[in-house]
């Protein structure tokens, strides 16, 4: 179980740096894994930002049945923080809400994300967690991107 945690924890790291960075390769060192991964573009966010920070929302399940996979996810969000604390010439504030493990508390948790105004979404641990919080970040025109959605429903559900 360690090691899929440990793989989630770097699959976060890449789709961070992926959306939000230009560089070659990046070593990873941690105490857990030690892997090389590729970042190879930028993309602009969504949201005009008139400060000299981005805003990036993470919502994971940080307490309840799920909270070891959030867990993970947020820590491999961190890794890639610190590592990228800037983007587009701007510092990433990452906005982390804990949605509970619980589908109307990740719809309450996304709804604090999109008045906190960020410019893009990652997480959240748990197809029905996103698949919960989707229509939101959908409505608000905010892009979210979860690494581990496996339910079909969360692909045919925003097409």
């Amino acid at each position: 179980m360690k090691r899929i945690l440990d793989f989630f924890t770097l699959v976060f790291y890449i789709i961070y740096s992926l959306l939000f960075q230009h560089t070659n390769i990046t070593t990873i060192n941690t105490t857990d894994f030690n892997t090389t991964a590729v970042n190879t573009t930028t993309v602009n966010t969504t949201t005009e930002q008139t400060s000299n920070t981005i805003k990036i929302g993470v919502i994971e399940p940080l307490t309840g049945v799920s909270a070891a996979g959030g867990e993970e996810e947020l820590r491999g969000i961190k890794i890639a923080n610190k590592l990228h604390p800037t983007a587009l010439g701007k510092k990433i504030e990452l906005v982390i809400v804990d949605n509970k493990s619980d589908k109307t508390e990740c719809v309450n948790a996304a709804s604090k994300l999109v008045s906190d105004k960020v410019s893009a979404v990652l997480g959240s641990w748990s197809s029905s967690l996103s698949i919960a919080a989707g229509p939101v970040f959908e409505n608000a025109q905010i892009p979210a991107v979860c690494a581990n959605c496996t339910n079909p429903l969360f692909h045919l559900s925003f097409q």
